[in-house]
């Protein structure tokens, strides 16, 4: 039994390195070198290249792959080279989740063209994918509800259960155009607990709203409403200098990266102060005394969501 085991864990292991190896025969092909350049780039946080870790599980895979030409826009804009910079790994590692479905398309394969029955499924960011197949050498591809330029062509089998499927584009997930004050105007606006309205407020009381719509490259820390109290706000709001210091001290000017944190490192402010990130094993990760909630990307950086306010050192 154990000979059998090992037999199986062996032939296993094979299959996943052909996979894997068809799809960087696929990638190299020359017709999708922009996006062969990307897949390079990405790793997991542990460093890990990003292919190898998705085929270490036998799990169908449905794998997208836009044409170099569907990268014009990111080329033209020049956000392409930034999503090479160490300081983009998150952007870039979710842009390429964005293009794999965690599930095979061959129920909608089989099925004929006639029929345009819709197969759902979600990408390995979790957005929701609905392909169906409008004749049989084109296949569409709806994104949340914004239809991607259709697939031209059949899918290119891999393995049993992962396929690559030419695309005329790239699938953009929502921060490529979203800008951290549109972010957390539009949070506030589609949820049922307003999270950030009292610190956009103060962006805006202290005229640092344009500041943050403006930037290339920004780390915005932003407390959530419980993390302000009503007499550090109203305090704020009566010395604009301060209240200046105080959002000055929420930034910084290049994009800071939580994935690759593995011990306590010295942030830079846009104030000039310091604070500190620490990856505590109780707490989580710790931005000065503040708790850090969650991150959402955004095209010009990042927006961390902290549970409080940020003292500059100086006040204390």
């Amino acid at each position: 039994m154990i000979a059998r085991s090992v037999i199986l864990a062996f032939l296993l292991v094979l299959a996943q390195s052909t996979a894997m190896q068809n799809v960087i025969e696929i990638a190299n092909s020359g017709e999708f070198s922009v996006l062969n350049t990307l897949l390079e780039h990405t790793a997991e946080p542990e460093g890990e290249p990003f292919l190898q870790s998705i085929f270490q599980e036998n799990r169908p895979l449905t794998l997208f792959f836009a044409r170099d030409a569907g990268f014009s826009e990111l080329k033209a804009s020049q956000y392409l080279a930034k999503l090479m910079l160490p300081s983009y790994r998150m952007h870039l590692y979710s842009l390429m989740s964005y293009q794999i479905a965690d599930q095979s398309m061959k129920e909608v394969l089989e099925q004929p063209s006639n029929q345009n029955k819709r197969f759902s499924t979600q990408n390995l960011c979790g957005a929701n994918i609905v392909i169906y197949r409008e004749t049989d050498t084109t296949i569409t591809v709806d994104m949340d509800n914004n239809e991607s330029p259709a697939a031209m062509g059949n899918p290119i089998p891999t393995s049993d259960n992962a396929m690559v499927v030419p695309t005329d584009n790239v699938m953009f997930p929502d921060w490529i155009t979203m800008d951290l004050y549109a972010f957390m105007l539009e949070h506030d606006a589609y949820t049922s607990i307003s999270t950030f309205t009292t610190f956009s407020s103060l962006l805006v009381a202290g005229n640092m709203d344009d500041t943050v719509r403006e930037s290339t490259d920004l780390t915005l820390f932003a407390p959530v409403n419980q993390g302000l109290s009503n007499d550090l706000v109203e305090d704020l709001l009566e010395r604009p200098d301060a209240l200046t210091d105080f959002l000055k001290h929420h930034m910084m000017a290049e994009v800071f990266n939580v994935r690759d944190l593995t011990e306590v490192q010295l942030l830079h402010t846009v104030l000039g102060e310091c604070i500190l990130a620490n990856p505590t094993e109780k707490r989580g990760v710790l931005i000065g005394e503040s708790q850090l909630k969650g991150y959402q990307l955004v095209r010009e950086g990042v927006l961390y969501k902290i549970s409080d306010a940020l003292i500059p050192p100086t006040w204390r």
